[in-house]
């Protein structure tokens, strides 16, 4: 069936259909995704079906969160727009793609002109 698969515990779960590029993201990569987007911890953790505290958690590294976790949160960023950047000469980071500006909050350009009389 499409859009579902097992798990290794043998239950069904619900998948969107794609993994993230990369199977982690550090900490800081969601903090720092989260400004980008204007968003709020409570924001991020529902979107990606999680509690603001286990957002809490994974960005202050109070407690090791599941890898499960990590793809919820990454697949939840990707798809407002964040573009993750591999890791070169200052460390791994994140954009936001042109194209999600406004999804993610940002005026379009034409908010910022005059409108024709």
């Amino acid at each position: 069936m499409q859009g579902r698969e097992l798990n290794q515990t043998g239950r069904r779960s619900w998948q969107l259909g794609r993994r993230p590029s990369s199977p982690s993201m550090t900490p800081e990569q969601c903090r720092a995704a989260r400004e980008l987007l204007d968003w709020n911890r409570q924001r991020l953790g529902v979107r990606a079906g999680l509690s603001s505290q286990t957002v809490y958690a994974f960005e202050s590294r109070r407690r090791t969160v599941l890898p499960r976790t990590i793809d919820a949160l990454r697949m939840t960023l990707e798809l407002a727009g964040i573009e993750f950047v591999a890791e070169g000469g200052d460390g791994p980071g994140v954009r936001l793609r042109t194209q999600h500006a406004q999804d993610a909050g940002a005026l379009p350009p034409s908010a910022h002109s005059p409108r024709p009389g």
